[in-house]
């Protein structure tokens, strides 16, 4: 503007040079800069002052003279002499109607409308219908009219915008068009409209039109930029603005307020924080506008420094000034700001004196029922929800957060005051009150969460028909009928929502075992719409590798176009590739995937579970660091990272980060479950207790604590107590299948639990091959137990074929080798447990090659290779220092050997494991103490024997006896 100005000054000169006493020309110029910049550059406002006087000089007698020098000193805020200017405008001509409007302009500003100002409105009407008013005092008397209107206000000012767009459009682009377009005129008429999307989008009209013609006007850049806002045009108001600011005026300090705005409305906190330093290093009285205060505070809310939020804020309400007004939605802001950091940083009473406050100050504004929202989210801080309540209830229909408020009333009903019925009635009320299809689907919603499908489905079906052609709708009402097992209604309202339905229609063809007419429904879908739920019809036909081929392709078309899509599809190859032991592939995948969305944990946790899978524990631990580098408390990841340790046999590392884990969250059962296999295996499974214990306290009845204390129990030697417990998960989604797989393992030690065992693998449902084999390998074990030849025979030749299988060949080589034990064919299997005897520990399989190695070893004391055999237990002890059975066959050995005292050890730490029940066990121990001349703890064990079985033979007069005669001796 300051060059402006300098090109005004030098065409003045030249004016006054050449053309001296040209005062039409002069006159045309002033009104020229006049129309096109008005108010907004006090220096050209300066030069066309000057210009102004000089006419007046020229021709002093003229009212257009006297009418030009009044304009010049309204535009300049001097009301007074604006006002005696046009006074003496009419006193030349009486009858100028220009002279009238303007002197009554004049008056509006300064006292506003008036009854003299709307009865002299009224008589200008009046005069201007019987006269050829000029062009600019018809349209300054339109927006005089529209500024006394009550109402059609926005009739005033689009007449008079389509009077200067009109006249101007006669003339071809130049001095004259702009004249009579007049762009300053434009803006005051655009100022003018009502604040609402229709008055917006009047007022964005008019000022693009302006903008067309001037694009240089920065004014007129921000004031649409503001327009823009208020319909909601959220991307051109942001284009709009940083238009303005890199290419008219970079220093433009309420584009860079209101581009800051604009970012903390989207949720761009870093983005807004930008601006604010931006608009600050321009101009540091920015620090004097309350709205930049208001603004930081915002910024430093998110980013979680409160202490600054309420210093800025604080600030903000200091240097509220009329001069620099907060409108009603920024002062509400401010309040909910402060009274939101003041409740985090724990100052309840200074926030509930904030909410005061704005209470007396907002009321009777659209923002009132905001700050009563915010008294309620105070009364939930100090454990009142039932003021809480009180205050939302006090929000009646006609407010404009009266949604807002029902919808929190239904999550204090329903998290608060466990009131299920209360929380469906908040969305009755908000269709009672206004029944729309977006209040019907909240209704219907709400149903669903309490568990009342029926009423549910009746919601859906209101709602579908207020609104028939909305297929998604339909498509809802679909998902909620399979949700109430009405899958013959799901089915034909999908088919009713055409393609939209097609996807869903599939899915659950497919649960119905309906898959050829899955596919078939999917035959019009695009391939990449449909090849997730294609490659699901070809797996449940058996078929990975079409599923595998399905996902390539669609992946191919996809191309970068839908990376959420993409990533999901590379997912999901990942998956088909594992199920095919294709490991490299998998991996290969996964990494594809993580191309697609870089910083997707889940991801990268299926990447690191494979690694950890195929062994490759190094970079395994890569993975997990990475992504705890970006979340260091992602839970998964710390998961994996205990797992890791206790793969590698670091039961304390294991130990040490399950338990914290468990500190973090008591109910963490994967943890909890892991750690108590730690415990175990480290011989420390009494420690586990307090966990549990822990657990109980915070999640009482929940299907994860009665899996782990049934695990507990079982591990303890407590069967009844863990079958009791793993009974009540074993309908569960998540932990039923292992519950019933360790009560399935329970009957297989007892005794005649065979028909219980294949009773509870019917119960069984595996979700993939790798668990489908799994039950068969159990279902072969059970029937090894029965002793019955027909039996033993099937469970080999199916054992057989399963030994082929790399995930099952250590559990399919312990059937086997109980097959052949029970055949009488021992070489048979002490050579195919031979062919376990090095394989490496791993999680997934230990059990089963734990119990190889007993065997294995057991074995090999029968054949007298003692040594092989006190490597394979010493073996088992490393991974599992509470195997009983494993100190047990030690103590055979030692007492074979004659080293009394040494099988007495190993025997009496076998009976502690084993949680002293076996007599059998008892009776050995106190057998070997004896020849130890371990006479006293001889005698304690064998009381212990006799109270299990008061009957048991030979420990009276082989052990007790000769333990006291000793004794006494």
């Amino acid at each position: 503007m300051e060059e402006g100005a300098l090109g005004v000054n030098r065409l003045a000169a030249i004016l006054e040079q050449q053309e001296p006493t040209a005062h039409e020309l002069s006159a045309a110029t002033v009104q020229l800069f006049a129309a096109v910049c008005g108010d907004r550059s006090a220096a050209i406002l300066s030069e066309t002052f000057r210009l102004a006087e000089r006419t007046l000089a020229m021709a002093p007698h003229l009212p257009a003279s006297l009418i030009l020098i009044a304009k010049q000193h309204f535009l300049a805020g001097r009301y007074p002499e604006a006002s005696k200017y046009y006074r003496s405008a009419t006193k030349v001509d009486d009858s100028s109607v220009e002279a009238l409007t303007g002197l009554t302009i004049v008056q509006m500003a300064q006292n506003g409308p008036t009854v003299q100002v709307q009865q002299q409105v009224e008589f200008l009407v009046e005069v201007g219908s019987g006269s050829r008013a000029s062009l600019v005092a018809e349209t300054e008397l339109l927006l005089l009219r529209a500024l006394c209107a009550t109402s059609d206000a926005s009739a005033f000012l689009d007449h008079a915008f389509e009077l200067h767009k009109t006249a101007a459009a006669r003339h071809p682009y130049g001095p004259q068009h702009l004249h009579l377009l007049n762009p300053a005129f434009l803006m005051r008429l655009a100022q003018r409209y009502p604040v609402g999307v229709d008055g917006s989008k009047r007022s964005a009209t008019i000022l693009k039109r302006v903008i067309e013609s001037c694009p240089g006007l920065a004014a007129a850049h921000l004031q649409l930029a503001q327009r823009l806002l208020d319909i909601g045009d959220i991307e051109t108001a942001c284009k709009t603005l940083q238009h303005l600011l890199s290419q008219l005026d970079p220093t433009n300090m309420d584009g860079h307020l209101i581009l800051a705005q604009l970012h903390i409305g989207e949720g761009q906190y870093d983005q807004a924080e930008a601006s604010l330093e931006s608009v600050l290093s321009y101009n540091l009285e920015v620090r004097e506008r309350p709205l930049y205060h208001l603004l930081l505070g915002c910024v430093h809310r998110f980013h979680g420094d409160h202490d600054s939020c309420v210093t800025s804020l604080k600030t903000a309400l200091s240097t509220e000034s009329h001069q620099h007004p907060l409108s009603v939605q920024e002062t509400g802001l401010l309040y909910l700001e402060l009274s939101s950091s003041l409740m985090a940083k724990g100052q309840l009473e200074e926030a509930s004196q904030a909410l005061q406050d704005a209470a007396k100050m907002l009321k009777e504004t659209d923002q009132e029922g905001q700050v009563t929202i915010a008294s309620a989210d105070l009364a939930l801080l100090k454990h009142d929800p039932t003021l809480a309540l009180t205050l939302l209830a006090s929000i009646t229909p006609r407010h404009p957060c009266y949604v807002k408020a029902r919808l929190k009333m239904a999550n204090i009903h329903l998290h608060e005051m466990k009131d299920g019925r209360a929380y469906a009635d908040c969305f009755r009320q908000l269709v009672e009150t206004n029944p729309t299809v977006e209040n019907l689907v909240m209704l219907g919603n709400a149903y669903v969460a309490i568990q009342e499908p029926e009423q549910a489905v009746e919601t859906f079906e209101h709602a579908v028909k207020k609104n028939p052609k909305d297929t998604k709708l339909m498509c809802k009402l679909g998902d909620v009928l399979v949700k109430t097992h009405q899958y013959g209604k799901a089915i034909k309202t999908y088919r009713e929502s055409g393609q939209d339905g097609s996807i869903q229609l599939a899915q659950l063809l497919i649960r119905l075992g309906q898959v050829d007419h899955a596919e078939s429904v999917l035959k019009d879908i695009p391939l990449t719409s449909k090849a997730l739920v294609l490659a699901k019809v070809r797996e449940k036909l058996g078929d990975i590798e079409g599923s595998l081929e399905v996902l390539q392709e669609a992946q191919e078309q996809l191309g970068r176009a839908n990376p959420e899509l993409a990533a999901e599809i590379c997912h999901k190859m990942a998956e088909y590739s594992t199920m095919q032991r294709n490991y490299d592939s998998a991996i290969a995948h996964y990494k594809r995937s993580l191309l697609y969305k870089p910083h997707d944990s889940s991801i990268q946790i299926a990447l690191a579970k494979l690694y950890m899978q195929v062994n490759d524990w190094s970079s395994c631990q890569a993975v997990c660091s990475t992504l705890l580098a970006a979340e260091p408390n992602n839970e998964p990841a710390l998961l994996m990272l205990a797992d890791l340790a206790f793969r590698r046999v670091d039961f304390a590392g294991a130990s040490v980060h399950f338990s914290q884990l468990l500190a973090r969250r008591p109910a963490y059962w994967v943890a909890l479950a892991r750690l108590i296999e730690v415990k175990r295996r480290t011989a420390q499974l009494s420690e586990a207790k307090v966990y549990l214990d822990s657990a109980a306290t915070v999640a009482p009845n929940q299907p994860g604590l009665s899996y782990c204390t049934g695990l507990f129990d079982w591990y303890n030697g407590n069967t009844n107590s863990a079958l009791h417990h793993f009974n009540c998960a074993r309908n569960d989604a998540e932990w039923g299948q292992q519950a019933l797989h360790n009560m399935v393992e329970i009957c297989l030690n007892g005794n005649e639990g065979g028909n219980t065992a294949l009773r509870l693998l019917k119960e069984m449902k595996p979700h993939s091959p790798d668990e489908e084999m799994n039950v068969r390998l159990l279902t072969d074990l059970v029937k090894l137990t029965s002793g019955e030849k027909f039996d033993i025979e099937q469970a080999m030749n199916d054992l057989t074929s399963l030994a082929s299988h790399e995930t099952l060949r250590v559990g399919a080589t312990l059937g086997l080798a109980t097959g052949y034990i029970l055949q009488k064919q021992t070489p048979r299997a002490r050579n195919i447990l031979k062919r376990v005897a090095k394989t490496a520990w791993q999680f997934e399989e230990a059990e089963h090659l734990e119990r190889c190695w007993i065997m294995l070893a057991d074995l090999h004391i029968q054949a007298g290779k003692q040594d092989q055999a006190t490597e394979l237990l010493k073996r088992v002890l490393t991974h599992n220092q509470a195997c009983h059975r494993a100190h047990e066959l030690l103590g055979l050995i030692s007492e074979k050997e004659q080293k009394y005292l040494d099988a007495g050890m190993q025997y009496q730490q076998a009976w502690k494991l084993g949680g002293e029940h076996d007599p059998a066990l008892g009776f050995k121990l106190a057998f070997n103490m004896v020849k130890g001349k371990r006479y006293a703890d001889a005698i304690t064990t064998c009381h212990s024997v006799l109270r299990l079985n008061p009957d048991y033979p030979r420990i009276k007069k082989e052990v007790l006896e000769k333990a006291i005669s000793h004794l006494r001796t």
